[in-house]
């Protein structure tokens, strides 16, 4: 026998928010818990595509909010308690050239890859507190995804402003 717990998990009936899940990663993730029989909520910030989502799987609960707005994020993630399993994966990515980067740009890419995370993160734990862990029904996960290409961006900048 394997001291090494199965790698087989069983989703169904867990309670599973995904940020960023209209389109892209997001949506692949939220589709492949849905299959699996969780409850799933995505929210995102566009309207269109949660529409389209929503079309294709009815059980999917959609959310339109703006990650950027903190209060009304807090608000939606905490009206979901309790959850079970938390997918940060809404991003965004300025690919304007470093010394063109501005404020307003970089602001939105704190505000999203980073403070929304932390906003996200802890209305989610504060429903595991207040319910008990995974809603009562077992652990709780977080799971943040990012991207290499942030990585590539920033390596591909310092290489054209060295060779300027």
């Amino acid at each position: 026998m394997s001291p090494f717990p199965s790698l087989h998990y069983s989703f169904a009936g867990r309670r599973v928010l995904v940020t960023g899940g209209a389109s892209g990663i997001g949506r692949g993730v939220a589709i492949a818990f849905h299959s699996d029989g969780a409850c799933v909520f995505v929210l995102d910030r566009n309207a269109e595509l949660l529409a389209v989502l929503k079309k294709e799987y009815p059980s999917i609960t959609t959310i339109c909010v703006d990650l950027l707005d903190w209060a009304e994020t807090r608000r939606v993630v905490e009206s979901l308690a309790p959850l079970d399993h938390l997918v940060n994966n809404a991003g965004v990515l300025d690919v304007s050239p470093l010394h063109e980067t501005t404020e307003e740009s970089f602001d939105k890419v704190i505000g999203v890859n980073v403070k929304a995370m932390l906003n996200v993160s802890q209305a989610f734990v504060k429903g595991i507190l207040e319910h008990g862990s995974g809603g009562g029904r077992g652990e709780a996960t977080i799971v943040n995804i990012s991207s290499i290409v942030s990585v590539d961006w920033l390596i591909l900048t310092f290489n054209k402003l060295i060779n300027l």
